[in-house]
């Protein structure tokens, strides 16, 4: 007996959350990166690192509430337009400093 495939949907999750885990991990090196070469101090840098990892701390369990409830396809889709809004309004920033 063989494996069966998975199918086309779960090809494209599985394709979608490794590029925004890359892209995830990918920020969390690049954030201090960029600081530590605009600054000396370690104490912005750390600062910095830390102000990256609050949203996390702050709306991961009020997050679960609304995911429970809510469609999570659309959540997932509405949640990715709007980091990469972020991560463009912050590429545009860094550009044009």
């Amino acid at each position: 007996m063989g494996a069966r495939p998975l199918g086309g949907d779960f090809t494209r999750l599985w394709t979608a959350g490794s590029i925004s885990n890359i892209g995830d991990g990918v920020a969390l090196a690049a954030g201090p990166l960029l600081l530590a070469s605009m600054t000396s101090d370690p104490a912005l840098v750390a600062g910095a690192l830390f102000v990256q990892q609050l949203p996390w701390l702050l709306f991961s369990l009020p997050a679960g509430v609304f995911v429970d409830r809510w469609d999570r396809r659309r959540i997932v889709v509405l949640a990715n337009i709007v980091r990469a809004a972020a991560v463009a309004g912050l590429t545009i920033a860094v550009a044009t400093e």
